[in-house]
């Protein structure tokens, strides 16, 4: 809806012509530029009331009335008010925005139109057309039947699961293995990973995490033979933990992980249980040895001069 509609501007227009001026209008009538008083009194002068009328559409100009309307802007040193009455456009800040794109983008960006092209079909509403209560009941009966025959296959394909992971001989089922029975069953009942995992309630990460690690390969035995090799040198001395001898492992040239190296020293017992916490806390009484001193302080800490009473601390280094 426009600001002003076509008697307001009349008005304004023969105010004017009477001998009103434009800044007292402007004033008079709340209107934000006088200059917009001075537009509609040319635009009546120019083409009478029709210049005044509010174009209900908004025009749609071509790529050449454009650049003929910014021609003759630079050929005359016309400002956008003037461009805009000799060319009869409603707003100037249209000639604005054209030199703008002129100026940015070149002759191409205002030959381009704005928008979707007129000539793409509007879609037509489809007409929804009520079912009949039979249709309905049909209907219904026809996605309980869906989902009972979906919930029969999860139960199957979750018993399946169960009855072949009691047939592994570890009592641990790994990743891998249950990525290979995954894609067993899903060979036997023809169905989708998301169906399988949710049924079997496994997470998508473990089964892509063990599909992926079943073509890995780890050969062990250099590992195994360079961390014995080090384990009976000298320094040794059962104080290296898995992550000490990982980064003696990396720097003699092995490309390993420090969960690699557990893993091996876990499986043939190499841990090192030097620093483990303690069960007890830490006692100095070793019986009695050499000379006991006599307990002179008797717990009277308290003194009243400097360096009159020394004490010391018992610590333990391993």
């Amino acid at each position: 809806m426009a600001k002003f509609n076509l008697d307001f501007k009349v008005q304004v227009v023969s105010e004017y012509l009477n001998g009103a001026g434009s800044v007292y209008l402007a004033r008079k009538y709340h209107i934000a530029r006088h200059d917009t008083v001075m537009l509609w009194v040319h635009r009546f002068e120019k083409y009478g009331i029709s210049g005044l009328k509010v174009q209900e559409k908004q025009r749609d100009y071509s790529g050449e009335f454009k650049i003929q309307v910014l021609d003759w802007k630079q050929r005359h040193q016309a400002s956008l008010s003037e461009t805009a009455l000799h060319f009869n456009i409603t707003s100037p800040s249209v000639i604005y925005q054209w030199q703008r794109r002129l100026d940015l983008g070149g002759i191409d960006s205002l030959v381009r139109k704005r928008g979707r092209p007129n000539a793409m079909a509007k879609r037509k509403p489809k007409k929804t057309v009520e079912p009949t209560p039979e249709q309905r009941i049909a209907h219904k009966e026809k996605d309980e039947l869906k989902q009972l025959k979906k919930e029969n296959q999860m139960l199957r394909i979750e018993n399946e699961f169960l009855k072949k992971t009691r047939c592994l001989k570890s009592e641990e089922v790994s990743s891998k293995e249950v990525s290979t029975l995954i894609d067993v069953l899903r060979q036997t009942f023809k169905a989708s990973v998301s169906i399988i995992l949710k049924a079997v309630k496994v997470p998508h990460s473990t089964y892509y995490y063990g599909k992926k690690s079943r073509g890995r390969i780890f050969d062990d035995d250099q590992v195994i033979q360079a961390i014995d090799e080090f384990r009976q040198q000298e320094e040794y001395n059962k104080k290296y933990g898995y992550r000490r001898l990982t980064r003696e492992l990396q720097a003699e040239g092995f490309r390993i992980n420090h969960k690699r190296v557990l893993r091996i020293m876990t499986e043939h017992g190499w841990l090192c249980h030097a620093f483990n916490r303690q069960t007890r806390k830490y006692n100095s009484y070793k019986g009695t040895l050499g000379r006991i001193a006599q307990n002179r302080l008797r717990r009277r800490f308290k003194t009243d001069r400097p360096y009159q009473k020394l004490v010391a601390d018992v610590s333990e280094f391993r």
